[in-house]
């Protein structure tokens, strides 16, 4: 496995991708194989084809930025809910709104339950990508 160095702008590796392999295709092996790809939108043609013929997982890199930006929504919501809940229970001010801060309570649960189930749809349906 290379290990990369990022100490500078660029990334050093000390196995560079440096070779090469050139095949022939037909127009409609092409097309397909574009078609493929397309629908990993941020993935290159390239590393489609070195993941297919190397045997490894093949991910949508916006899949993954997807899947990243909800966990962290999720997290911030479930954040909110603990400062709610801490403010209902140490605050006089909180226990005069408890009808509302149990409703808020509830669309939270709600919402991070929601986020949990669209991550965890998103992670399957990534790993059944792989063609």
């Amino acid at each position: 496995m290379a290990t990369i160095n990022k100490s500078s702008r660029f990334t050093k590796s000390d196995n560079p991708r440096d070779k090469f392999i050139t095949f022939y295709l037909t127009q409609d092996e092409l097309n397909e194989i574009k078609g493929q790809v397309a629908n990993l939108s941020g993935i290159s043609i390239s590393k489609y084809c070195r993941s297919l013929l190397l045997g490894k997982k093949i991910v949508s890199n916006v899949d993954a930025k997807y899947i990243h930006e909800m966990s962290s929504l999720g997290a911030n919501l479930n954040r909110l809910g603990g400062l709610q809940k801490e403010l209902f229970n140490n605050s006089h001010l909180g226990k005069l709104y408890a009808s509302d801060t149990a409703n808020n309570l509830k669309d939270i649960s709600i919402a991070i339950a929601e986020i949990t189930q669209f991550v965890r749809a998103m992670k399957s349906s990534t790993r059944d990508n792989v063609k």
